[in-house]
C-alpha cells in the first residue's frame, strides 16, 4: 500500500514538473527570442499567391503584443485582417471580402508583435513576402523626415508612395506602398517595383491612411519621384500643420456694448464691415480674438460682416439690449482688480492703468503723479490707448512713485466715470538691472524679404518685430532688456505679408523658411554683442 502511494505521488510530481511551461528558478535568463520553423510554416516569398491563411510556427510558445501598431501591411489592405495564437503558431487571415491588387507584391511586416511566452523576447526583422503576380519586386528606398519648423527628426510618420498621381489620391486612396519612421525620422521600403510615385507624408491621427483632418501633419516634395534603381534615397522632407481655415466661434453679445469675435485662431487680414446706423464702433484685436465695442442709444439690431480673403465669410448680427439698464447696473473701473500694490516699471518704459472700457476723455488735472516719499507732485505725459491710460515719465531709478486718477477723472465711451479714487504704486528699476543686446545678422539674400523677431524666454513672449528686405545684413541695438534668456527667429517672408506661414498641400507650397537661434544669456547690467549668421 505503502509502495503504490508513493508510486503515485511520483507520477504527480513528473506531471507537475512537465504542466509547468515557465523557466526553472535560478536558470540563467532566457535572451533568445522564438525561431521560425520554415518546414511547418506556410512558405515565404511566393509567386502567384493565392488567398489564404498563413501560419507561421515557431520552436517555443509565443505570444502577441500591441498588434494594432506593430504589425504593417503594404500595399494596405481594404479590409480588417485578423491575427491569432495557439501555443506556438501565429495566424495570419485575410478578411474573406478581401481582393488583392493584381501583380503586386505585399509585405506583412510584424514588427515586434510576436514575442516569446516567457520572457517576452520579441521576434525581430519578421516579414512575410508575397506577389500576386509572376515575380517579387525587389527595390527599395528609403529617407529622412523631420519637423520642418525644428529640423528635428519626426517619430512615426507615415511615408506614403502612390502609383496613381492624383493630387486628391492623399485624401481618397490608401498608398501603394508606405512605411513608418523611426525616432531618427528615418524609414526604408523595400520590395517596391519600378515606377513613377507621388510622395506624401501623414501623421495618420485617425489612423485610416488618408490626409482628412486640418490637425494632421504633412510633407511633401516639390514634384513626383521616378524609382529606377536597386537603392534609392528620397530627399529629406519637412512635415508641417496647415494653418486651418479661418473659423468663427459663435459669439454672444448678452453684454450692452461689446460682442467678443473669437476664431479658431488668429484672425490675420480679417477685413470687418458692419452696418451703418450712426453707432460709435471701436475694434480691439486680442490674439485670436476682436472685441468689437459698440455705442448706441436705441436698441436698433445690425450685422457685421467678416471675410478673409476668398476663403472665409460670416455675418454675426448685433442685437443690442437697454443702454439704460446698462448703464444703471455697469461702471467704469479697472480692468485687473487684483494688481499688485508696488508694480516694478521698466525706466524708459512708460505706465499704463488698463479699464474695463474703452475710454474717451480724460481730465488731467484730476489725475496725480507724485514722487518719492515726500510725494512731491510731477507732470507726467497723459495719453489715451483704447482701454489704457498711458503714464509717460523721465522716470527716476529706484524711487517710488503714486498715480492717482480722482473721482471722474476718466470716462469712457458710454459716458461713464470713474466713482473712486484709483491709485497705483510704482518701484522704478534701476538700469542696471538690465542688460543690452548689439544685434547683428549678416549672410542674408538682399533680394528676400525678411521678419526679424526676438522672444524673451519662450515664443509667446514677444520682445520686437524688424521686417528687413533690400540688404544682406541688420543691425540693431536693443537697449534696457530684462536679463534672462532671448531666442531670435529669423522668417524668410516670400509672400512679404510680415508674418510666418505654413505650407498648402492644395497649393504645393512649403512653409517659409524659419532660422532659431537661442542667443547667449543676457545678464543684469551687461552688454552683449550677438552675430548671427543667417542660415537657410
Amino acid at each position: 500500500m505503502v509502495r503504490n502511494s508513493l508510486f503515485i505521488l511520483g507520477l504527480m510530481l513528473v506531471f507537475f514538473s512537465c504542466a509547468n511551461i515557465g523557466n526553472p528558478s535560478g536558470g540563467p535568463e532566457d535572451t533568445t527570442p522564438p525561431m521560425l520553423d520554415q518546414k511547418e510554416s506556410t512558405r515565404n516569398f511566393q509567386t502567384n499567391f493565392k488567398k489564404q491563411k498563413i501560419k507561421l510556427v515557431f520552436d517555443e510558445f509565443v505570444e502577441l503584443k500591441d498588434i494594432f501598431n506593430q504589425v504593417i501591411v503594404t500595399p494596405p489592405l481594404q479590409k480588417r485582417w485578423k491575427l491569432t495564437k495557439k501555443l506556438k503558431t501565429i495566424t495570419f487571415e485575410f478578411d474573406k471580402d478581401e481582393v488583392l491588387r493584381d501583380s503586386a507584391t505585399y509585405i506583412i511586416n510584424f514588427g515586434e508583435a510576436i514575442r516569446d511566452y516567457n520572457a517576452g523576447n520579441p521576434v525581430s526583422d519578421l516579414r512575410f513576402v508575397f506577389s500576386t503576380g509572376s515575380f517579387i519586386d525587389s527595390m527599395e528606398v528609403s529617407g529622412l523626415i523631420v519637423d520642418a519648423i525644428t529640423g528635428e527628426p519626426a517619430e512615426g510618420i507615415l511615408l506614403m508612395l502612390y502609383d496613381n498621381l492624383a493630387d486628391t489620391v492623399v485624401r481618397t486612396e490608401k498608398p501603394f506602398y508606405f512605411a513608418k519612421t523611426d525616432k531618427s525620422g528615418a524609414y526604408t521600403i523595400q520590395n517596391v517595383k519600378s515606377d513613377t510615385f507621388k510622395v506624401f507624408a501623414l501623421k495618420d491621427e485617425d489612423l485610416n491612411y488618408l490626409f482628412n483632418q486640418e490637425n494632421e501633419l504633412i510633407g511633401f516634395p516639390d514634384s513626383l519621384f521616378y524609382l529606377s534603381k536597386e537603392k534609392e534615397i528620397i530627399p529629406t522632407i519637412g512635415v508641417f500643420k496647415e494653418r486651418p481655415k479661418l473659423k468663427l466661434v459663435p459669439p454672444s453679445n448678452k453684454q450692452y456694448g461689446l460682442v467678443n469675435l473669437k476664431f479658431n485662431q488668429e484672425p490675420f487680414d480679417v477685413e470687418i464691415v458692419q452696418e451703418d446706423i450712426g453707432q460709435q464702433i471701436i475694434f480691439e484685436p486680442e490674439q485670436d480674438s476682436i472685441k468689437v465695442w459698440y455705442n448706441q442709444d436705441d436698441t436698433t439690431a445690425w450685422n457685421i460682416f467678416l471675410a478673409q480673403g476668398d476663403n472665409f465669410r460670416d455675418t454675426f448680427m448685433v442685437k443690442p439690449s437697454d443702454k439704460k439698464d446698462f448703464l444703471t447696473k455697469d461702471s467704469l473701473k479697472r480692468a485687473n482688480t487684483r494688481t499688485a500694490k508696488k508694480i516694478i516699471v521698466n525706466p524708459v518704459k512708460p505706465a499704463k492703468i488698463l479699464f474695463n472700457h474703452p475710454l474717451a476723455t480724460i481730465d488731467s488735472s484730476g489725475i496725480l503723479l507724485l514722487e518719492d516719499s515726500f510725494e512731491t507732485v510731477v507732470y507726467p505725459n497723459l495719453t489715451l490707448e483704447n482701454r489704457a491710460v498711458v503714464v509717460n515719465y523721465s522716470w527716476k531709478e529706484n524711487i517710488i512713485y503714486q498715480v492717482r486718477l480722482l473721482p471722474g477723472s476718466v470716462q469712457d465711451i458710454f459716458g461713464l466715470e470713474n466713482q473712486d479714487t484709483i491709485q497705483q504704486t510704482y518701484q522704478i528699476a534701476e538700469k542696471k538691472s538690465f542688460g543690452d543686446i548689439n544685434l547683428k545678422v549678416i549672410e542674408l539674400d538682399s533680394t528676400e524679404h525678411y521678419v526679424i523677431n526676438l522672444y524673451f524666454k519662450n515664443k509667446t513672449n514677444l520682445v520686437a518685430s524688424y521686417p528687413v528686405s533690400k540688404t544682406s545684413f541688420f543691425e540693431k541695438k536693443l537697449e534696457t532688456l530684462p536679463a534672462g534668456s532671448y531666442i531670435l527667429d529669423i522668417i524668410t517672408d516670400i509672400n512679404a505679408n510680415g508674418r510666418w506661414d505654413s505650407g498648402s498641400y492644395d497649393l504645393k507650397t512649403q512653409p517659409e523658411p524659419l532660422f532659431s537661434k537661442t542667443l547667449k544669456e543676457l545678464k543684469e547690467n551687461w552688454e552683449i554683442d550677438e552675430e548671427v549668421t543667417y542660415k537657410k
